[in-house]
């Protein structure tokens, strides 16, 4: 558990994560406004976020065949009540929300470090002014589904089943790869129960509650659309179509160093690479949750893969474990974590970062 004095310090973090993306802003607009800072960040898909939260799921498709069925429902739900809550604006809401979500992230993943405490205070940098920390100051799913994702592993690591279960159920209900979380309850209960520290019944609870967001969802969709997977058939209003991973691999790969698709497909490369490290290092569940992530997101072709990479939280847990233990080493890490996440927020908020889209 985390002490007083080291609360404090995450909320310095937070505070340094702000200020530093505000900076950000203001090198890349010269604007000072707090408003226009806000409304910067909250690029693509967030405005999208905030049309459904506002109006809700729409009826039928539009002319192009796009609706906003791919939004899967709780953050939406959150953003809403949030805002009627509060009375800010649905853009700042999303702001307060995420920076509060990715806060607690930060705060329930410290038994995931048990004795490494300098791993944790990287983790920690990399996730609040990290080089995607923008995914998690806006409108998106991304701060949520880091949350969840981290209350599931800290509840698996403690043996409470039922509590990973629900939060499981949620998380199925923020991304579609939300469902893939039970792969690491199947494999830390198989090991607990080689321990003989667990019975069939809370692990058989978990499993069974993960995929209620998901299932509650394709009702909802069925019912008022008459598609229960409509959510999987609008994507080709994206330009989305299933092929093989290696399909779109080799696309990319083909397309050179000078080409859009070839940094993309290197991003899923390089993550995928980290999940075989998370699996030697015997997080063989969250690598599997991970790798599945991964996989189905890149049989849809390369499109959005920073995003994806930063919803999966064990990634940055794996990166700031492996880094070398010296405390200048770590310090220097940190420290260009916290400059790259400047530099990338120039180019979020400045609209020229199609590469993070």
């Amino acid at each position: 558990m985390l002490s007083p004095r080291n609360y404090l310090a995450l909320m310095g973090i937070g505070i340094a994560g702000v200020l530093l993306r505000y900076g950000a802003y203001y090198f890349e607009t010269e604007g000072l406004s707090l408003t226009g800072f806000v409304g910067a960040l909250c690029q693509w898909d967030c405005r999208l976020y905030n049309d459904l939260a506002y109006n809700g799921y729409e009826s039928s498709a539009n002319p192009d065949g796009g609706a906003n069925w791919a939004f899967f429902p709780l953050y939406p739900i959150m953003l809403s009540s949030f805002h009627f809550i509060t009375g800010l604006s649905l853009i700042g809401s999303g702001a307060v929300l995420n920076q509060c979500c990715i806060g607690l992230a930060a705060a329930f993943a410290r038994p995931l470090f048990k004795n490494d405490l300098s791993g944790y205070w990287v983790f920690c940098t990399l996730l609040i002014a990290g080089p995607l920390s923008f995914y998690y100051s806006t409108g998106l799913t991304e701060a949520l589904f880091v949350m969840l994702t981290v209350i599931v592993l800290a509840c698996l690591q403690r043996g409470n089943y039922l509590a990973a279960g629900v939060a499981a159920s949620l998380l199925s209900a923020t991304r579609v790869t939300g469902i893939f979380i039970v792969l690491p309850i199947m494999v830390q209960a198989v090991i607990d129960y080689r321990r003989g520290t667990l019975t069939i019944g809370p692990a058989l609870v978990a499993l069974l509650l993960a995929p209620i967001g998901l299932i509650a969802f394709m009702i909802y969709l069925y019912v008022d659309i008459g598609d229960p997977l409509a959510f999987a058939h609008v994507q080709s209003a994206w330009g989305r179509s299933l092929h093989s991973p290696f399909f779109w691999m080799l696309w990319g790969l083909r397309r050179g160093p000078s080409g859009l698709g070839f940094w993309l497909i290197v991003t899923a490369i390089g993550a995928l690479t980290m999940c075989v490290v998370m699996a030697l290092r015997g997080a063989l569940g969250a690598a599997l949750f991970c790798a599945a992530s991964l996989t189905l997101a890149l049989s849809t072709g390369p499109d959005s893969m920073p995003r994806f990479v930063a919803g999966l939280v064990p990634l940055t847990i794996t990166t700031a474990q492996i880094l070398p233990g010296s405390p200048a080493t770590r310090l220097a890490a940190a420290t260009a974590a916290a400059a790259l996440g400047v530099y990338a927020t120039m180019k979020w908020v400045g609209g020229h970062a199609q590469f993070l889209v």
